[in-house]
């Protein structure tokens, strides 16, 4: 006997003057979610009730504009977009698969409600980062019309079939897995999954599922038998995990929700410091991964963002100092700052202050760049660019007229071997 699948949407809304987020109780007063009841059930027909406790409003302001969107616990909406977004409780029923199915609804209690502004049916796009986010679309006409909504209170969905088999006229469910919950776990970047077995509305002798199906995405991540599963999210803060119940013979609708993941970023390490009179570098390891920035920190106070793994402080004052990185990537992920103290000494004037005794001028320049020494000898004399390209390096000694002509404009770092230490200094190329 085939199998099909048919939906009975009940779409049921209350209006009444509240603020955001509100719970609104018709027959509780703290927030419950639909009760579907089982009442008879063969191979000819199913009865069942459906228990409305309220529903949540809650206030969303657009263009100076009060709407509110409304929710029913565990279920979700309907409508067209920039029409009224209806909430709506959706049930999937198994049934022989013949030429009609007729079904009658009984509404036992009902509420009209009137002067609600309903937040529209919003589109979707696709953001910079390749995440869907909502887009406020509303359809004026919509909203001039004096007029029950929603217009039919409810309605039978598409019919699917699922399954084609000769059972001795007996209906095995393939009913979805329940109540689908999404933790963050204490460790970074880790999620747990945790569920409820099917309702089954049917009573045979093998209604069970098997195993459970795990998505993240619409890949299948993982098989289990339990009722909750851990997986380590990479990279995407947004992710829509769904949970499926395998049976002998079918698998189940799945069960979405959209998790927000909090993903610590990888770190810069082996942070140091070094003074050069006046001037503090600063270097680190490249974070692992593929970082396209990094920011640069005095104190809690951001000072630079650079893409090599150095930056030079220059005109400091003695004192302490709290200098910070954080990597940055084209991905979502949270950036965690590491940090060095450090003390600033007072620069001395004798003649172990190589700085002072080494003099480069002109700085800005147009092509010739003059280092004059008294003192040191000069090792080696690079020219480097914020990227930490090196474009110049030659063995020198006491003076040297260097030729920067080919460069681009733009700023770059004059680095100085001395026998007594190495000096960093930045020139202007125009």
């Amino acid at each position: 006997m085939k199998k099909s699948l048919f939906f009975i949407s009940i779409t049921l809304l209350s209006t009444l003057t509240l603020l955001a987020q509100n719970w609104i109780g018709l027959t509780k007063t703290t927030p419950s979610e639909p009760e579907i009841t089982l009442i008879s059930s063969n191979n000819q027909q199913v009865s069942f009730t459906i228990d409305l406790f309220g529903f949540f409003s809650t206030i969303i302001t657009e263009a100076g504009i009060d709407f509110q969107r409304l929710s029913i616990p565990g279920y979700g909406a309907t409508g067209t977009i920039g029409e009224p977004e209806m909430p709506v409780i959706v049930k999937h029923i198994a049934v022989p698969d013949c030429n009609r199915i007729d079904y009658s609804v009984q509404i036992t209690a009902n509420q009209i409600l009137c002067d609600y502004n309903v937040y529209p049916v919003p589109e979707f796009q696709l953001n910079k980062m390749g995440f869907l986010e909502e887009v406020f679309t509303i359809n004026p006409f919509s909203y001039q019309l004096n007029s029950f909504t929603p217009a039919a209170n409810y309605a039978i969905g598409e019919k699917k079939i699922i399954q084609s088999k000769m059972e001795n006229t007996e209906i095995e469910p393939c009913n979805p897995v329940n109540n689908l919950q999404i933790n963050n776990g204490s460790e970074a970047c880790v999620v747990y999954l945790i569920w409820e077995k099917p309702i089954n509305i049917f009573v045979t002798s093998s209604n069970a599922p098997v195993s459970y199906n795990i998505y993240c995405n619409d890949f299948l991540i993982g098989n289990t038998e339990k009722f909750t599963y851990k997986h380590t999210v990479t990279q995407y803060m947004y992710n829509n995990f769904c949970v499926t119940a395998v049976y002998d013979t079918c698998e189940s609708e799945p069960l979405c929700k959209q998790a927000m993941t909090p993903c610590t970023c990888p770190v810069a390490s082996e942070l140091s410091a070094m003074q050069q009179g006046n001037t503090v570098l600063l270097k680190w390891v490249k974070a692992e991964g593929n970082p396209i920035i990094y920011k640069i920190y005095s104190g809690m106070d951001e000072v630079a963002t650079v893409a090599n793994t150095e930056y030079l402080f220059e005109n400091l004052l003695p004192g302490e100092y709290i200098f910070g990185v954080e990597a940055l990537f084209e991905y979502y992920c949270i950036p965690v700052m590491v940090t060095i103290n450090f003390t600033v000494g007072e620069v001395g004037v004798g003649e172990d202050n190589i700085l002072d005794l080494v003099l480069i001028y002109p700085n800005p320049t147009i092509g010739e760049l003059i280092i004059e020494n008294s003192k040191w000898k000069l090792e080696n004399v690079e020219i480097i660019d914020i990227y930490g390209k090196c474009h110049l390096s030659l063995v020198t000694c006491h003076e040297n007229n260097i030729d920067i002509s080919h460069l681009q404009m733009g700023i770059y770092f004059l680095r100085i071997a001395t026998e007594k230490g190495v000096i960093t200094k930045k020139i202007v190329k125009y």
